[in-house]
């Protein structure tokens, strides 16, 4: 075999390994394995709404984002500002390529924490 046609087979099984080995994680080793970063305070107000998405929890409008401000006891716009810089980091690493392959449609910026959040649990749903 080429080593070209080597290295591309590999990069595939790499790919497929990563793919699914993404699709069995939690929400918490999902965002890690997504370039998140643990320490910030938005990764674990990210992580429990995504949980709750994931109980199959019905939230209109912000009503979500007001859960989670109330479970964790802080202002709906510190969880707004705290998810909002977490995936903008992870966004912002030119290494993190499994985060934009989740968010095809975004492309400079990433999405909302909202938008995020869903995506992550739709994810997440569909790769059970």
């Amino acid at each position: 075999m080429h080593a070209s046609s080597k290295h591309k087979k590999q990069e595939r099984e790499t790919q497929t390994d990563s793919s699914a080995s993404l699709s069995a994680a939690s929400p918490s080793l999902l965002l890690i394995r997504l370039g998140l970063n643990p320490n910030l305070s938005g990764f674990a107000f990210l992580a429990y709404a995504i949980t709750l998405i994931l109980e199959n929890r019905s939230f209109e409008g912000s009503s979500l984002l007001e859960e989670t401000a109330s479970f964790f006891h802080v202002s709906k716009s510190r969880i707004v500002d705290s998810t909002s810089r977490a995936v903008s980091l992870a966004w912002g690493n030119p290494k993190n390529k499994q985060l934009r392959m989740l968010f095809p449609t975004y492309s400079a910026n990433p999405p909302k924490p909202r938008q995020f959040i869903y995506g992550i649990a739709a994810y997440l749903k569909s790769n059970k």
